[in-house]
């Protein structure tokens, strides 16, 4: 009976999932998709896949992360549907119900494992303790029903090169669940073994394997060791002391510390993108410009985070969130306020309330991430929630049922009464967050949609005025791009904005041979930032494109020292070498690109400068 009433639970979750998310299938590639996806061609090819794993996946790919299982997705897709949006989003709301699948059922062996264990620890006890106030059926249901269609998912799901956080997350929860499943009671003998059955070696180290693929799609998965150790606080056995939870749950989670902590040094040193491509304004910052400032200002961003679960109304891909300066900001105090009140709440309900105890430190817990403890360069991302919506959706989930249990424990009160008050209060919550998706969804139908949607909220935004200028580009409207790159440059001036927005500005400039206008723009961006590869490579191709060719060089080769995996640059600097009639230093640099990129076109012309070299002698 118990698993008719999943499998009619699981196929609600599917059915409804699906439905408030068909509006996007046909929804364009937007933002980052241009340039990871639909302009990608290292994904258009299989004989690139080998890649994934070397040193030249961060030129190859255009990417600032190492993510090789999101990027293999990628692969895939190409191979299914080419550039036909429709299935690439289809991946997207597929990940998105497995997910929905996993929280599922999760919560239920949360739910269901710690009731069970809390009847059978009262029958043994002179002073039975009640169990947990909550009905295991109706939570993991309702958990999951909340997370599949808050619209606080919508970027994630929508946007598809942030499918990294689908599949993290997948992969996450996977390696949760199996932990879970594997857990049999521990018993430390003399020499401190764990005895564990067959199939929950089996499940353990299927999580293990699990939890290197969530690594290793996105840094956010970083936290389960954490989740699972606050797990075994908030689940362990009962009648144990903190000391004994806390010491059983560091044994059983210590791979995954010890796991985390390989990777994070590995991210850092040999995981890391040389010199971020250059291709940016300069390495990311503090919010502020130091850490006091950056935690303050989490500190608002965790609040305000919370305001969006509760009332998903003013949703944006882009937030132009104010930084605090100071702790004595009224802001400042009253976040902080509430974030000790919600903290101390959960930590005082970890006896009688576990299950409301682990949502909330989950909650906080996932996010430290995306914290700026280490600098990001941005504050607030919708899709960074993606993992906290658990924590908050079983936080709900769990206050729903117990007021119906409150309720339902009233004298005045019938059972009938308590379940239609509730299932309204259920019905209402879906409608709405449902609604909200779907509407949701329509404003991701292009760039120039999404991001007149961020102007009309913030109209100063850099960002929103530079996406903007660029799909004007696209569709042929130079005078409004040159409108929105202005605007970039008015509001503001010396961001990384600005810096793209004058490279975009000398590519509009060199199409209308304005030549003197578009080297003035390139320097007025390498003077924000000099270390810019992308606006010194289009200098020099400026130069070249006017005989310049000295200068083109010396462009190019400033290119290379700061970027030396870039092998735009080295097939630029060929072709000046090659014009030169540098036959020896061109052959050296196609020897370089051969070794980052052995199936450039412009290989064929090591042919030519061997024949030219030999006759030369």
């Amino acid at each position: 009976m118990q698993n008719n009433y999943k499998l009619l639970h699981l196929g609600l979750l599917v059915l409804l999932t699906f439905f408030i998310y068909a509006n996007s299938l046909n929804n364009k590639f937007i933002y980052d998709d241009i340039l990871l996806i639909a302009e990608n061609n290292f994904i258009k090819d299989w004989k690139n896949f080998s890649k994934l794993f070397g040193k030249d996946y961060f030129s190859l790919f255009k990417e600032v992360s190492y993510r090789p299982v999101c990027t293999l997705t990628y692969f895939v897709d190409y191979s299914l549907w080419k550039l036909n949006v429709l299935g690439w989003h289809l991946t997207n709301i597929s990940f998105h119900i497995a997910n929905a699948i996993l929280i599922y059922l999760v919560t239920f062996l949360l739910t269901a494992d710690y009731a069970e264990r809390t009847a059978d620890f009262a029958e043994k006890t002179s002073s039975p303790r009640h169990p947990v106030t909550h009905s295991p059926s109706s939570i993991p249901l309702l958990t999951a029903l909340f997370f599949a269609v808050h619209p606080i998912q919508t970027e994630a799901v929508n946007g598809i090169s942030f499918r990294e956080d689908l599949i993290s997350f997948f992969f996450f929860f996977l390696a949760f669940y199996l932990y879970v499943k594997s857990q049999t009671p521990v018993n430390l003998s003399r020499n401190h073994l764990l005895t564990i059955s067959r199939a929950s070696a089996i499940c353990y180290l299927t999580s293990v394997i699990c939890y290197l693929f969530a690594l290793f799609s996105k840094e956010m998965a970083v936290t389960l060791p954490l989740v699972l150790l606050l797990y075994g606080l908030c689940f362990g056995s009962l009648g144990k002391q903190f000391k004994k939870n806390l010491s059983d749950s560091l044994v059983r989670s210590l791979p995954y510390f010890l796991i985390a902590g390989l990777y994070l040094l590995g991210r850092f040193t040999i995981f890391r993108s040389p010199g971020i491509l250059g291709l940016y304004a300069g390495h990311p910052g503090y919010p502020g410009g130091n850490l006091y400032t950056a935690m303050l200002t989490t500190v608002k961003v965790f609040t305000y985070s919370i305001k969006l679960f509760f009332l998903p109304l003013h949703l944006s891909i882009h937030y132009e969130f104010p930084v605090a300066e100071s702790i004595f900001e009224g802001t400042v105090i009253l976040s902080l306020l509430i974030l000790v009140l919600i903290l101390l709440a959960s930590i005082f309900s970890y006896r009688s309330f576990p299950s409301f105890c682990f949502s909330v430190i989950y909650f906080f817990v996932v996010l430290l991430p995306v914290s700026n403890i280490v600098p990001l360069g941005l504050v607030i991302q919708e899709r960074y929630l993606y993992f906290s919506c658990f924590g908050f959706c079983l936080f709900l989930a769990i206050i729903i049922a117990k007021v119906a249990e409150l309720t339902q424990r009233a004298q005045r009160t019938s059972l009938q009464i308590s379940r239609i008050f509730c299932g309204l209060a259920v019905f209402s919550v879906l409608v709405f967050y449902s609604l909200r998706t779907i509407t949701r969804n329509c404003d991701w139908k292009d760039d120039l949609t999404l991001w007149s949607k961020v102007l009309r909220v913030y109209p100063e935004s850099g960002m929103a005025n530079f996406v903007l200028g660029n799909e004007y580009v696209r569709q042929g409207d130079k005078e409004k791009a040159i409108i929105c790159y202005k605007n970039v440059l008015k509001f503001e001036p010396f961001s990384m904005n600005a810096v793209k927005a004058f490279n975009n500005l000398g590519l509009i400039y060199k199409a209308e041979k304005n030549y003197e206008q578009a080297i003035a723009v390139f320097k007025a961006g390498l003077n924000i930032n000099p270390h810019s590869a992308e606006v010194r490579l289009n200098l020099g191709n400026l130069y070249a494109e006017q005989k310049l060719f000295e200068e083109a060089k010396r462009e190019f080769m400033k290119v290379i020292r700061s970027s030396p995996y870039l092998v735009e640059a080295y097939t630029s600097l060929a072709t000046i070498y090659l014009l030169l009639g540098e036959y020896s230093e061109g052959s050296k640099t196609l020897q370089k690109i051969k070794e980052i990129d052995p199936s450039n076109p412009l290989l064929e012309r090591m042919k030519l400068f061997e024949y030219q070299q030999n006759e030369k002698k």
